[in-house]
């Protein structure tokens, strides 16, 4: 990751995009759906493919995204960090501003064999050209993972 873009995601944590949504289930469930392909079909893109620790997910033919998954905690902490991204944004010819930013899910077991979710995308903030759109987004693929999750059918990119 460039000294730039590390810096930022490091400073900019309290401007990073952040949503707390309690889901009916377990942290298992969650945990599944945000590490395995089929999860990732189920609330996120009908186009992954897993290689190497790497998922790639497919929003149409050109554009793409390419993480990795960071030491994931059985039920507990998933991280994913942007490796390679094709995603073009009007007013600007930068493709690849996610590339170095990280995601977390954190994942808290209720009593009631419920979930909450903090998830968070250090270094998605303000500055990013792509910012509102992707704030957009994520606000939409959570509520597929809550829908998912919940009555088994999410909405994911097609």
């Amino acid at each position: 990751m460039n000294q730039a873009k590390q810096i930022n995601q490091e400073s900019s944590n309290i401007a990073s995009y952040t949503k707390t949504q309690d889901i009916q289930a377990s942290p298992r469930e969650l945990y599944e759906a945000v590490t395995t392909v089929p999860g990732i079909k189920g609330w996120w893109s009908h186009d992954v493919v897993a290689k190497s620790g790497d998922i790639t997910v497919r929003f149409g033919e050109k554009n793409f995204q390419t993480l990795r998954l960071l030491q994931p905690s059985p039920d507990k902490k998933v991280v994913w960090e942007w490796i390679a991204q094709y995603f073009p944004v009007e007013g600007t010819t930068q493709t690849d501003e996610w590339v170095g930013t990280r995601v977390s899910f954190d994942i808290q077991a209720n009593l009631d064999g419920s979930s909450t979710l903090i998830f968070t995308h250090a270094g998605l903030t303000p500055q990013l050209v792509c910012y509102d759109k992707c704030n957009a987004g994520w606000n939409h693929f959570l509520g597929s993972l809550k829908g998912y999750l919940e009555h088994g059918t999410g909405t994911p990119n097609s």
